[in-house]
């Protein structure tokens, strides 16, 4: 998924943009970059930042940290 193809996205809910990241859609339409990981088998949902104020690169590179920090616990 592009940043421009998560702009145009309204519907509530969760998108999957690959490799642990996602786009939260809330019900008062604000979004927001969530990464969510498997961590000794517990699920844990991560919050990156505002879609405003967070790139899509940068949600990137961030779940990419958080990833490798995963493994390493």
């Amino acid at each position: 998924m592009t940043y421009a193809e998560a702009k145009a996205l309204k519907r509530p809910g969760f998108y999957s943009l690959g490799d642990t990241l996602y786009l939260r859609i809330g019900n008062g339409a604000g979004k927001s970059w969530v990464q969510r990981l498997t961590i000794h088998g517990k699920r844990h949902d991560i919050g990156l930042g505002s879609f405003k104020l967070v790139t899509l690169a940068e949600a990137r590179d961030r779940a990419f940290e958080n990833r490798k920090a995963a493994r390493i616990h």
